[in-house]
């Protein structure tokens, strides 16, 4: 049974991880290194960090729909994390580009798949910075309050359990796919961070849990889960498990020391976080040509081209993107499927991307199926890939879609039978890229003839209409593509997806003629086998989904987002370009939480 609470639940979970994701996506952080008096000078050596949230509303707890992105990762590094590719440049120009295609571990020293069962060994030598050690029970303690909470890892597992000090073991109720598991599993998110116990005293994580663990109602478990997710975690109120521990919070300063009890304690003195404004700005830039700043994520490419002969970069490619999603039960124009076909056949990527900002977005190869990658995309469709319709920028196409769609051309615009133009809703928010996205799609869709109202809503606004019932959304940016095939396609079809698609679309069969018979698919159902499959069983669901996506378009796919851009000099240290680290999302982060970076001459680069 599905109880009222799955759709907050969901929305909380997609937005938490898009604030996570939009903390430093494109510029609203200003990581700096720098030493207090200079570097080499003799004193203290201070990391300096600017972000965009105030310091003293940071929110740690995972399940709040307000968790603060950039402090989750710096206090609670993720347990593994999937490298996918990165270009360096030097001076301004690519150097190299390295292709990992691997797992880099992060908390989790090793994970070991043996039947039904994966067991995780947690790093040792790992303390809480309130001293004490970081344990299975902790890690258990997070899986079985997802459990409650729907992640998709448990559409895999049965129980879990710790097996000693350090050691954890999933067990799986079928056979399962081990890398698809992996990909689901091992997201950002997936930290110790709901400790049961500290200092011998109950969290309030072990409460909940207890609580929910003895309740024998959905209505005892959804208050339980309400309860769960407006729980306020600030730093400083709970022990940390990352390489800091927290000194001083005021409103607008926190002030990190390190946390001698972290398995790879920084070779700093003191890390310090401020609030400041969105990156990109002039005295960003002059910060960086000063030596004042000395490490950052996301540059424009003005700032790189005026700081280019100074900047060591590295540029992670996405693993997710954006791209432009209807409200597929609404009433309008964009309930049917030509329709959006149409409209994208109208957008043009390329000049999306490059319009925006071309180095937080780039443009896959393949992203009308809905893998971002194109070693996905590859590898699950095989010789089928040519069949799919890539959609590339073709208003002959597009008008012809329009027709089949009911509508007729007068003179400039696009005309219903009654002969009122084609008007389109289109909302974004202030988040990173968003307004300058719907500039240009706006620009491409109204030079075709179709009249869209843009408009640039409230972030509060802007989330309480696409994640709660869309009421009032028509047409908006979102997430698409999420790493890999399941949660994509999760994102896309579930009953909790954004754009309110129905569990049964209407497809052209068979896979890879678009002028098919319309057969009904229940792309829902699919979706949801996707966790008990393996080997060609498994192939063939992801390949029907991928052609019911590509040929309903829930969400037209547009953007991957480079969630990594890194820039440094050479006063700090960092790993070599063979490290892993470089290919993982928000690599920027990463290398401070784990302890990577260092002063200049104690590193490997």
């Amino acid at each position: 049974m599905v109880r009222t609470t799955d759709k907050t639940r969901a929305r909380y979970r997609s937005l938490s991880r898009r604030r996570l994701l939009q903390t430093t996506a494109g510029g609203a952080t200003v990581l700096a290194a720098g030493c207090a008096g200079g570097t080499g000078s003799g004193d203290d050596q201070i990391l300096v960090d600017g972000d965009h949230h105030w310091m003293d509303e940071a929110e740690l707890n995972p399940y709040a729909g307000d968790s603060t992105g950039g402090a989750i990762w710096r206090f609670f590094p993720a347990l593994a994390l999937y490298s996918t590719e990165a270009t360096f440049y030097e001076g301004g120009s690519e150097d190299e580009h390295v292709t990992y295609g691997e797992f880099r571990p992060g908390s989790a020293a090793e994970w070991d798949h043996t039947g039904d069962q994966m067991s995780i060994t947690l790093r040792e030598d790992w303390q809480w910075d309130s001293g004490d050690e970081v344990t299975a029970d902790d890690l258990v303690t997070r899986l079985r309050l997802d459990k409650y909470d729907e992640t998709d890892t448990w559409d895999f597992v049965e129980q879990v359990y710790a097996d000693g000090e350090k050691t954890v073991v999933l067990e799986f109720d079928a056979e399962y796919d081990e890398e698809l598991f992996l990909h689901t599993f091992f997201l950002p998110g997936m930290t110790v961070n709901t400790p049961p116990e500290i200092d011998g005293e109950q969290t309030k994580f072990g409460e909940i849990l207890e609580a929910l663990e003895e309740s024998t109602t959905d209505s005892e478990i959804d208050d339980r889960m309400t309860e769960l997710m407006e729980y306020s975690w600030a730093p400083g109120d709970l022990a940390l498990a990352g390489p800091y521990s927290v000194e001083t919070v005021t409103r607008d300063t926190l002030i990190l020391e390190p946390n001698d009890g972290f398995w790879e304690p920084v070779a700093f003195d003191e890390f310090e976080t401020r609030t400041v404004g969105l990156g990109g700005t002039g005295a960003d830039t002059q910060q960086v040509l000063s030596n004042e700043t000395d490490l950052g994520p996301i540059l424009t490419p003005e700032m790189l081209e005026e700081m280019a002969s100074a900047l060591h970069m590295a540029i992670k490619q996405g693993a997710f993107g954006v791209g432009l999603g209807f409200n597929l039960q609404g009433d309008g124009p964009y309930t049917d499927r030509n329709f959006r076909r149409a409209v994208a056949y109208v957008l043009d990527a390329q000049r999306i991307a490059e319009g925006s900002n071309p180095l937080l977005y780039g443009v896959p190869e393949y992203a009308a199926t809905n893998l971002i990658t194109t070693e996905q995309a590859e590898d699950i469709l095989g010789d089928r890939i040519g069949d799919f319709e890539l959609y590339e920028r073709d208003t002959d196409r597009a008008a012809e879609l329009m027709r089949e769609a009911g509508y007729e051309r007068d003179g400039d615009a696009w005309v219903d039978d009654g002969g009122e133009q084609v008007v389109l809703q289109l909302d974004t928010t202030q988040w990173d890229g968003y307004p300058e996205l719907g500039n240009q799609s706006t620009e491409l869709l109204e030079s075709f003839g179709i009249d869209v109202e843009f408009e640039v809503m409230q972030e509060s606004s802007y989330v309480d209409m696409i994640w709660g019932e869309g009421s009032g959304l028509e047409a908006a940016f979102a997430t698409w593509g999420d790493g890999h095939p399941y949660p994509a396609f999760q994102e896309a079809f579930s009953d909790w997806s954004q754009w309110n698609t129905p569990a049964e679309l209407e497809v052209p069969m068979p896979i890879g003629d678009p002028e098919g018979d319309l057969e009904t698919v229940n792309v829902r159902e699919l979706t949801q086998q996707i966790p008990d499959q393996t080997g060609e069983e498994l192939s063939e669901t992801l390949v029907e989904l991928s052609w019911a996506f590509n040929q309903s378009l829930p969400v037209v796919p547009l953007v991957s987002e480079n969630m990594g851009v890194t820039y440094w000099t050479d006063d700090w240290a960092f790993p070599g370009r063979d490290d892993p680290i470089w290919g993982v999302e928000r690599n920027h982060e990463k290398l401070t939480a784990y302890g990577l970076v260092s002063p200049s001459g104690d590193g490997n680069e």
